[in-house]
């Protein structure tokens, strides 16, 4: 038997290879029990544009990996992991400068988060490639933000001033206070670049379907907050009309990381390119091919399925992927949403909970925790699977 196991990251938990790896143990276990044929289990990490899309793509072409510090998404130091492919293309997250991994639950707050970090890596490379051209692959899921990319924007040297003429900082809260753009200190060898954004959410910028509706309430916005942020991003838009003459507000990816999209559509126009991250990532790991080579398996999962899983997300790539093959999937997941029928209908032909037992949010996030449920369940799902086939016989 083979089995392609498919993992995204368990936010907060596990990265896409840890969580990858405790289900190949598991499967592996329950395999032991099979002597009648030979099995492989092989695995792939997955990722969307958000955490594991840089290790994912990195490790698979053979480039390299560099670290430097910058801010996070509330000001404090944080590391900042970024890939260079064999071609030079430099491959980053977002999220490791602005993740909402990177927040304490009760620190959330989209009103004062910032895209500052990106920004600073951006600029660092930028000023050290002494005006060569250079290529960006950036995945932009997982934010904490909501500052339609005013903190990324304001470390490359833009200034947004208030009424009285004063430097605002990047954040949500600011976004309504915006009267002015100067970009006068704007770093050069912005123009030398190219950004291919990797994204699977296509959201525009404002609305009912925009990013603060849409996408504040999970990085800690109550309802206050949320008509806060979506009036700051249509005050933000307008002051943009009024700089450069450009309108993203209604282009599909405009929404996504809290209108970091939007950022890079508006201040960069004619240099950005929007790419599934799911699509990017599994086309580097070659899985389409690994597929067709007589798969009898597919195990897959994220640390939430849900509403938004079936809207692009890794595991709904994988899944159909798995049945443009005729292969069967298997999801695992953290926690689940009640209505599984969506999940069926996108492909996945049966979803699992690493949650055996009653337990707090923070312990069911520990590490440990969380290898050990997704390999339980896995050795369990490959026990269940391999009964069946015995009584089919």
């Amino acid at each position: 038997m083979k089995i392609v196991v498919a993992m995204d990251s368990f936010k907060g938990s596990l990265t896409s290879s840890e969580a990858g790896n405790a289900a190949r143990n598991g499967i592996l276990k329950a395999l032991e029990l099979d002597k009648s044929e030979s099995h492989e289990v092989v695995v792939f990490p997955l990722a969307d544009g958000g955490e594991g899309t840089v290790e994912a793509i990195t490790a698979k072409d053979g480039g390299d990996f560099e670290t430097i510090n910058v801010a996070g998404p509330l000001g404090d130091d944080t590391s900042f992991i970024y890939g260079i492919l064999k071609d030079g293309t430099i491959v980053m997250e977002m999220a490791q400068a602005a993740g909402l991994t990177l927040i304490p639950q009760d620190r959330l707050n989209p009103l004062k988060t910032s895209t500052y970090g990106l920004g600073q890596a951006i600029a660092s490379i930028v000023k050290g490639a002494n005006g060569k051209k250079l290529k960006f692959l950036i995945g932009i899921g997982g934010s904490a933000t909501n500052d339609c990319g005013t903190g990324m924007l304001q470390a490359l040297g833009y200034r947004f001033l208030d009424e009285s003429g004063n430097e605002l900082k990047g954040n949500g809260g600011n976004l309504d206070k915006i009267v002015e753009i100067n970009g006068d200190n704007v770093i050069p060898g912005l123009d030398k670049c190219k950004f291919e954004i990797a994204s699977d959410v296509m959201n525009v910028l404002y609305g009912e379907e925009g990013a603060a509706y849409v996408y504040a309430k999970q990085k800690g916005a109550d309802d206050a907050m949320i008509e806060q942020l979506d009036e700051g991003m249509h005050n933000f838009a307008d002051v943009v009309f009024w700089y450069n003459a450009t309108d993203e507000t209604q282009t599909e990816g405009a929404g996504a990381a809290g209108g970091l999209g939007y950022a890079f559509l508006s201040f960069f126009p004619g240099q950005v390119t929007f790419s599934s991250g799911a699509d990017l990532v599994m086309e580097a790991n070659k899985i389409k091919e690994e597929l067709m080579q007589g798969v009898d398996l597919m195990v897959t999962g994220e640390g939430c399925l849900d509403a938004q899983t079936v809207n692009g997300k890794g595991p709904m790539k994988a899944a159909a992927m798995a049945k443009t093959n005729d292969v069967p999937i298997v999801a695992i997941a953290g926690m689940m949403e009640e209505d599984f029928k969506v999940l069926h209908d996108a492909g996945i032909s049966a979803c699992f909970s690493i949650m055996d037992h009653p337990c707090s949010a923070n312990d069911a996030m520990q590490k440990d925790f969380a290898i050990a449920g997704v390999e339980r369940t896995a050795e369990q799902v490959m026990r269940t699977i391999l009964m069946g086939r015995s009584l089919a016989k």
